[in-house]
């Protein structure tokens, strides 16, 4: 028995000439109302008719695909070279349907690299069994089509609309171990997976895969403390629950979505952490004071001067240079209180504290209402 025999298979019911016609005279009140002679004498009951024997001759034909038209049509995906047909010679034709199954789906698989969920799939599949990365190691993938993340200055990147392709013909993937790699590491990794994309692009494409781009964002606050707590040394501790909430993960660490690709940094977010540290009664006036593209370390800040939430321009900001970039990724409320720092959809946050931003605040009076940002800079 076939699955396609209905003499015996009670799963396939092909449409008979009588049922066409039914249905074809039930439609004539909701399209033709006017048309009330449903005889057989009627020339439009004959055309209905005319098109129910038609129709009940290709639906008998489309249900009636025998095992040696299925043969050839695997001859045909196989490929002319193909020899294994001749095994199948004779064989229930449930063989033939699975031989097509598993052909249909490997034609299916995408060799060529299109669109971003293309380059980032197949990223993934390129790093599995890397020997720098861990058994169990998670690595993200993002990839953004238009753009080359590897030659072009942040600072331009900054500039343009979120994601507006550069250069056509360019793409990049953004790699992001979970727990950080070692440069010469990271780079081989890189190296590895633009080797297995580069001959799956387009023509005239060009890949780049890179590591993780971090945006570097400073903060400070008012403290208060518990009774006995050392402010240098809860000063210090808050610098490290920041940098490990928002950096690389430690070898035993889970996964955390604030390390989410473009997720943008939510000052509240900020304040749960640092409340959160041992010797922290209280924290308010959170604040944004420096943004950097390249370290947590060096001066290379896009801010010169603290952007608090009232920051006015030729007041408390510097003017010039590249002020209005970062001004841009400072979201406010309807009070005009920063809230959180926009992203750019290839990045990831890292959050530090800035040197004397930090202030002790333990002897003033404990505020109401704890604010997420402060009010600007008044020197």
């Amino acid at each position: 028995m076939t699955p396609l025999d209905t003499s015996r298979d009670d799963r396939v019911h092909p449409r008979q000439f009588d049922e066409f016609v039914r249905e074809g005279l039930s439609l004539i009140p909701a399209y033709a109302p006017e048309w009330t002679n449903h005889n057989t004498a009627d020339p439009g009951i004959t055309l209905i008719e005319l098109l129910a024997y038609m129709s009940e001759i290709l639906a008998y034909r489309a249900l009636r695909v025998t095992p040696d038209a299925k043969l050839n049509l695997l001859r045909l995906l196989e490929g002319a070279e193909w020899d294994g047909w001749q095994a199948l010679l004779g064989a229930p034709v449930h063989q033939v349907d699975e031989a097509i199954r598993r052909r249909v789906q490997a034609l299916s698989h995408a060799q060529c690299l299109i669109t971003p969920e293309d380059f980032e799939r197949a990223a993934l599949e390129a790093i599995r069994g890397h020997p720098d990365l861990g058994r169990d190691e998670v690595v993200r993938a993002f990839a953004l089509v238009g753009t080359d993340l590897r030659h072009r200055r942040q600072d331009r990147l900054d500039g343009a609309a979120p994601g507006a392709p550069e250069v056509v013909g360019d793409a990049s993937v953004v790699l992001a171990p979970e727990h950080e790699l070692e440069p010469d590491a990271l780079e081989r990794l890189c190296r590895h997976v633009q080797e297995a994309l580069a001959p799956r692009c387009l023509l005239t494409t060009r890949v780049h895969v890179i590591g993780p781009v971090y945006l570097h964002v400073f903060v400070g606050c008012r403290l208060g403390l518990e009774p006995g707590a050392s402010f240098a040394d809860v000063r210090a501790s808050i610098d490290v629950a920041l940098r490990r909430r928002y950096g690389p993960l430690d070898a035993d660490e889970p996964s955390d979505a604030a390390r989410s690709f473009g997720r943008s940094l939510y000052l509240s977010e900020i304040a749960e952490v640092i409340d959160r540290v041992e010797g922290v009664d209280w924290v308010d006036d959170i604040a944004v004071h420096r943004i950097a593209t390249r370290t947590m370390d060096r001066a290379d800040a896009l801010v010169g001067v603290r952007i608090g939430v009232a920051s006015t321009l030729a007041e408390n900001a510097r003017l010039g240079g590249l002020v209005s970039i970062p001004a841009r990724r400072l979201m406010r409320d309807a009070q005009g209180e920063v809230t959180s720092v926009a992203m750019h959809p290839w990045e990831l946050a890292r959050v530090g504290v800035e040197p004397g931003a930090v202030v002790d605040a333990s002897h003033a009076p404990l505020p109401g209402a704890r604010r997420l940002g402060g009010a600007g800079d008044r020197t």
